[in-house]
């Protein structure tokens, strides 16, 4: 068996001065010694190359900016990254054109850079002047114009040597739709580079502790382990209204895949958090919830208009034209069309287009085992987003689909050629199965183990269509069937009868 896969996460916590050499000095001393700790992913806190300088409005502060090609500190982590092997997400503040972001590049093992996140919430509020501390230009206007723009959803999840990860930046880190939108992405680990501390219009306010609940909520709801790095010390700085002055929370931490904290740093101390996870152990944790199995969007939607203004908006936009221009996704976690590709990826017709289930459509039939031949997300990757799958499914004589369930997505199967034999078992353990002529269709419901056997005289050919674009499989030991249990017992066990069970026993067997 392969040896489970497992990480070592770091979460960094120090106070920061306003000296940029100092504080990037300070966050490699920390790396490296938290790799002496056995870490390989390494978080450091939001913005550390200075003060949290977000507290106010000023046209100075811009200066703070680089792009991200080339930006120094990045490329200092690239070369730390790859001399230690290990994954170090790095906060800074972004210069593009004309437009500025709080932005976190993902530095590999080897040291290449994965690619870009930008702050999707955007905050505003006393002491938080975060047109700056986002995506924008010194303007109340072009606040108002990010807080109604979509979050960038290209750039949740990024898959490393070691994991697939998901960052988000400080006031992301409030919102539990990205939590979920970060792991329906793949992602097995949660990271949350921040600086929170006290409100400069209220001193006596603390939100430590509900900053805290919060993103464990994320963890034990997702069932995935999650690290946050925050800052400490007392920072002043000078803005448009006088000075303003946070003093930061530190209780950096770790959290667990059932929202435990397995770690966590004090007040007021600089401190390297170290939390080992069995990412093997915790996927298969997170299968058995079903938390993602049994989700329903559907039931979500706000409903925010009444009846009589969605009719009268419809009217008026199909008298308009306006549909000629827009696409509309069926996917309900989605608010674009569908999901761009990384960049350089070309967007045409080809883009949307799979050849890949030529071999198995109108050429030689079936191979001399069963194969399943699939479009899904993974080889097909604009179904991203878009809630629908395919798999062709070809077998030979007396060949068996063996026991599994897919945990996303029901199964319409629909057979083309041949014979076959299917059933499911619900959650009170009851068998319900059918067989299959050419021309009929059958339903496995979402997360219910199933199966099918070619019990006919020739091959047999299905098309599987699926509500989500990576159903996943999982598979039922086929060990069940293949022991010395009386078929007495097993007919009982699943609610069916002997003969059904012999079947299963055949199927599995394979032909002679």
């Amino acid at each position: 068996m392969a040896d489970a896969r497992k990480v070592v996460v770091a979460a960094l916590q120090f106070a920061c001065s306003d000296t940029v050499s100092e504080n990037v000095d300070t966050a490699e001393r920390l790396v490296r010694a938290a790799h002496k700790e056995g870490a390989n992913i390494i978080l450091i806190q939001e913005l550390f190359e200075g003060y949290y300088f977000c507290q106010a409005q000023r046209a100075d502060y811009f200066q703070r900016a680089k792009p991200y090609k080339g930006h120094p500190t990045i490329l200092r982590m690239q070369q730390l990254a790859k001399e230690l092997g290990v994954v170090i997400p790095v906060s800074f503040f972004e210069e593009e054109n004309n437009a500025h972001y709080n932005s976190v590049a993902i530095i590999d093992a080897d040291g290449t850079d994965l690619g870009l996140y930008r702050k999707s919430h955007i905050p505003d509020g006393p002491g938080r002047d975060y047109c700056i501390d986002g995506r924008s230009s010194i303007s109340t206007q072009v606040t108002l114009a990010l807080r109604s723009s979509p979050p960038d959803l290209r750039r949740l999840v990024w898959v490393s040597k070691l994991l697939a990860a998901s960052r988000s930046i400080c006031w992301d880190q409030w919102f539990p739709e990205a939590a979920r939108a970060m792991v329906l992405q793949g992602a097995e680990i949660l990271l949350y580079p921040t600086a929170i501390g006290s409100e400069p219009q209220d001193q006596e306010l603390d939100s430590r502790e509900h900053w805290k609940r919060v993103m464990q909520g994320h963890a034990g709801a997702n069932l995935v382990p999650l690290a946050a790095s925050n800052r400490i010390g007392k920072e002043t700085i000078r803005t448009e209204h006088g000075a303003s002055t946070i003093t930061f929370y530190g209780n950096s931490f770790i959290a667990g895949p059932t929202g435990e904290i397995v770690a966590l740093a004090s007040d007021t101390n600089e401190e390297i958090l170290v939390a080992e996870f069995n990412l093997d152990y915790i996927k298969t944790l997170r299968h058995s919830w079903g938390v993602f199995r049994d989700r329903r969007p559907d039931l979500y939607k706000l409903k925010v208009m009444a009846l009589k203004q969605v009719l009268a908006f419809l009217i008026l936009f199909l008298a308009t034209g306006a549909l000629r221009y827009s696409a509309f996704a069926s996917d309900p976690d989605i608010l674009v069309d569908f999901i761009p590709p990384p960049e350089g990826t070309p967007v045409d017709g080809s883009y949307f287009a799979f050849s890949g289930l030529r071999s198995v459509v109108g050429g030689r039939l079936p191979p001399d085992n069963f194969t399943v031949t699939k479009a899904s997300m993974s080889n097909f990757p604009a179904l991203n987003g878009q809630s629908v799958s395919m798999a062709v499914l070809t077998y030979p004589q007396g060949s068996v689909n063996p026991l599994h369930t897919h945990p996303r997505a029901a199964e319409l199967l629909l057979l083309m050629q041949g014979n076959l034999e299917v059933g499911f078992v619900d959650t009170a353990n009851k068998l319900y199965t059918r067989s299959l002529q050419r021309g009929d269709a059958f339903v496995f419901p979402k997360g219910l183990v199933h199966f099918q056997f070619n019990c006919g005289k020739g091959p047999a050919v299905a098309v599987s269509a699926f509500g989500s674009a990576n159903a996943g499989t999982v598979s039922v030991p086929q060990s069940t069937f293949g022991v010395d249990i009386d078929d007495g017992i097993l007919a009982a066990s699943f609610k069916t009868d002997a003969a059904t069970v012999q079947k299963l026993k055949a199927g599995l067997r394979g032909p002679k």
